[in-house]
């Protein structure tokens, strides 16, 4: 639907499993007839210096050196709206992975701001503001600029990543729909009553949003994002001592949100996943996550809830440099293997 950012993932009960799919997709993409290009070449040098995918990549062990730096992001786990004794435990949880992958790699550990390295490396993301997606979104030689005020404060350069993103996925998304989407409005005012909904009402309301999208405005997020893409890969890519690094994030900004949740906080907690899927979404890199079991929320003190009291889901997040897909599933493999799960 949106053709920058479409792609596949996969799921698995176990580390040994994720890493074996990762393997034959991986490789086995790359032996394909047709993969073209860049892709294919960096993927078949991958797998001409790897164990085979018939076997557990992480069974003929570890490349000393490739992977030199563990990055944790400090901030985005401040930032997390899980209640105060979960977060610890996710705090805790991820110092005991990133000491596993230290372990592992013979990498040092650091702990940093996204929010302030992507200030300093992309200064011009600020630009980009949560709600110029649409209010600018318009193509300019076709709409009057906007009146509203200029906001009192510049945003966070991760809701300014999401606003790249999301321009870029609604315009996509307009170009590939789009025809449909007016098809059948077109239909449904000579029958109103009784032709049926092929498009969910939410996709709907999206998709008429997605309109007012412009190709000047997706062009210039375009921009931004291949910007963003080169300094995502420099900051894990290009090292000064010629090595790699790995990210470790919070996968999710708190507890995940119950079904049927009214729209106004599902779109919150929406917004707020969407920063953090920005650093791998707009930086086009592989992203990797890790289950690290659960935590009761005591929080609620109803009489059934002390009964079952719910459990939160805490899991981690490894970002690697563009096309370490690989490398991302082995380093969960490792977390997997480590303290950080010992009790999952």
């Amino acid at each position: 639907m949106a053709e920058s950012f479409d792609s596949i993932g996969w799921f698995s009960r176990d580390a040994d499993m994720l890493c074996k799919i990762t393997d034959f997709v991986v490789f086995s993409q790359a032996a394909t007839k047709g993969a073209g290009g860049e892709v294919e070449r960096v993927f078949a040098e991958t797998a001409s210096s790897s164990s085979s995918f018939s076997s557990s990549p992480f069974s003929s062990g570890v490349e000393r050196g490739m992977v030199r730096k563990i990055f944790v992001a400090e901030d985005l786990l401040a930032n997390s709206s899980l209640p105060p004794k979960a977060l610890k435990q996710l705090k805790l949880k991820t110092r005991a992975a990133a000491a596993a992958l230290s372990e592992a790699y013979g990498a040092s550990i650091e702990e940093i701001s996204v929010e302030a390295w992507l200030r300093e490396q992309l200064p011009d993301i600020l630009s980009w503001s949560p709600t110029s997606t649409v209010s600018e979104g318009v193509n300019k030689s076709q709409s009057p600029p906007s009146s509203a005020p200029p906001p009192s404060s510049p945003p966070s350069a991760l809701a300014a990543a999401t606003a790249v993103m999301r321009t870029l996925i609604m315009y996509e998304s307009w170009q590939a729909l789009g025809r449909f989407y007016e098809g059948e409005e077109e239909q449904r005012k000579l029958r109103p009553d009784d032709l049926p909904h092929t498009i969910g009402l939410d996709v709907a309301e999206r998709l008429q949003a997605s309109r007012a999208v412009g190709r000047i405005r997706a062009a210039e997020a375009a921009e931004m994002k291949r910007k963003f893409v080169g300094v995502v890969h420099d900051a894990l890519l290009e090292l000064d001592d010629g090595g790699s690094a790995l990210l470790l994030m919070p996968t999710i900004p708190g507890i995940p949100p119950a079904a049927g949740l009214e729209n106004v906080v599902g779109a919150q907690i929406r917004t707020a996943t969407f920063e953090l899927l920005a650093v791998s979404g707009l930086g086009s890199t592989p992203q990797a996550v890790c289950p690290l079991g659960s935590f009761e929320n005591v929080t609620d003190n109803s009489a059934t809830a002390a009964a079952n009291p719910p459990r939160i889901p805490l899991s981690l997040s490894v970002v690697g440099p563009r096309y370490s897909d690989v490398e991302c599933c082995r380093a969960v493999a490792f977390i997997a293997k480590s303290e950080a799960c010992s009790s999952c």
